[in-house]
């Protein structure tokens, strides 16, 4: 519903134009009423249809709307101008301040993978040495994949920022036993069974969710993990549509997941941490570019070559630490902003229905 159609426009066959008697109604009330809460009891028991409900021009023409003199009207307008100005307001900054929660969300991940945000733990702590981590990856990926595996896929970015001189850039694929995506055919999904994982299932929120999931059977299970199987530690990547969405897996729960989705088995399980940050961090981002013409695709072999900023072990610890003292202060901020939001829509639904009911008429006016 717009009150500020321009003159000569079209509209769409799911939409519906009403145009007010002036002599009985306000364009200007009735669009308020219809955002109030009495309207919407009375749409959504007029609504029908399956799967996609719908209202048609009957159901709405017959559809009955508390009406004042039209002097009443205008009073209660200029009301709820007043009063939706202010709404709009609080909003705005609302909005303002979730954009400032987020770019301190990457700022601090842009300092943890600079080197920044531990710069001070580094001159208290000149015995890490990246060194020492190089040789253990390479002692690893010999262990986990044999002499003869193929040499890991070097860094395609030609220039990356500096790095502290204890730090090294390495390839997705030089700190990975394996980068793989999903099964690429859609399962035949059942009532209970096997969680079947898909990008939506990473952006739900925070971690992997699995409240609104869809399952698979345990054979069909076994089969997909042949060729990805999910573990504790191991890092999940959107990769089709919302690129780049990381978390990594921290239950034993076993699942399924889809093309949609790419997986990089650590070499090194005690990087978990540090590496879904790592991947989360406008570094990575930057790095990680779809193609297509349409949806977008994230290609496994440019994930492969995609550089990382790594610290010693030990630094990474510190860096996790501190990323997540300064995270849950942001998420603690974010709660609150969502609960003041939350009050400001609740304030203005309650301001309309005591509009509609008539609790707002002026002293001395006849409703």
């Amino acid at each position: 519903m717009d009150d500020t159609c321009p003159p000569g426009a079209v509209f769409a066959s799911y939409l519906m134009r009403v145009r007010p008697d002036p002599e009985i109604a306000l364009p200007s009330f009735l669009h308020y009423f219809m955002k109030s809460p009495q309207y919407w009891v009375k749409i959504n028991n007029a609504a029908v249809g399956i799967g996609l409900a719908n209202v048609n021009g009957t159901k709405l023409g017959a559809m009955s709307v508390p009406v004042p003199p039209l002097a009443v009207q205008r009073l209660l307008t200029s009301l709820l101008d007043s009063v939706n100005t202010a709404n709009l307001s609080a909003t705005n900054h609302l909005a303002s301040a979730r954009k400032a929660i987020e770019r301190f969300r990457q700022s601090v991940l842009a300092a943890a993978c600079s080197g920044a945000l531990t710069r001070e733990w580094r001159r208290e702590n000149p015995s890490a040495d990246a060194a020492q981590l190089a040789a253990e990856l390479e002692s690893t990926r010999l262990e986990v994949l044999g002499p003869r595996a193929k040499p890991p896929v070097p860094i395609a970015e030609a220039e990356l920022p500096e790095l502290p001189p204890t730090w090294q850039w390495l390839s997705v694929d030089a700190l990975a036993r394996r980068v793989v995506d999903g099964v690429h055919k859609t399962p035949t999904y059942v009532e209970a069974g096997i969680p079947f994982i898909t990008v939506r299932n990473l952006t739900a929120g925070a971690g992997i969710s699995f409240d609104d999931v869809r399952y698979i059977t345990e054979p069909a299970h076994d089969e997909y993990v042949k060729r990805a199987h999910p573990e504790l530690g191991d890092i999940l990547i959107s990769k089709d549509g919302t690129i780049g969405v990381t978390r990594a897996v921290r239950t034993n729960r076993p699942f399924s997941i889809f093309v949609s989705v790419a997986m990089v088995k650590p070499l090194i399980y005690a990087m978990s941490d540090y590496l879904e940050l790592a991947f989360s961090s406008p570094v990575l981002k930057r790095q990680m570019l779809g193609v297509g013409s349409g949806l977008q695709h994230l290609v496994l072999r440019d994930l492969k070559a995609d550089g990382v900023p790594v610290p010693p072990i030990e630094e990474q610890a510190e860096i996790v630490r501190r990323v997540n003292e300064l995270l849950t202060l942001a998420d603690g901020l974010q709660q609150r902003i969502e609960a003041a939001s939350k009050r400001v829509e609740r304030s203005f639904q309650a301001v309309l229905a005591k509009a509609f009911r008539g609790e707002l008429v002026p002293a001395g006016v006849d409703p």
